[in-house]
């Protein structure tokens, strides 16, 4: 999916923010879902996964940077 925006993402705080009053609110967070995919006429899953993958590279990422400043 090409055309995943994370600034889609940013705007709601919802899908990756715990502290959020809604996290766990599953209906809520599905809701927010949809309205991403509407957005950017992907379906729900696609949306979902490409979410993951960038979540997951971001924290591989910054594992690695830690890692690299803890030998430093």
């Amino acid at each position: 999916m090409e055309n995943f925006d994370e600034r889609l993402i940013q705007n709601c705080e919802i899908v990756y923010n715990k502290r959020h009053s809604g996290y766990k609110n599953i209906a809520l967070k599905s809701r927010k879902w949809n309205e991403i995919s509407e957005a950017l006429k992907s379906t729900t899953e696609g949306c979902l996964r490409q979410w993951k993958s960038l979540r997951g590279r971001y924290a591989r990422e910054l594992k690695k940077k830690i890692s690299l400043l803890a030998v430093v």
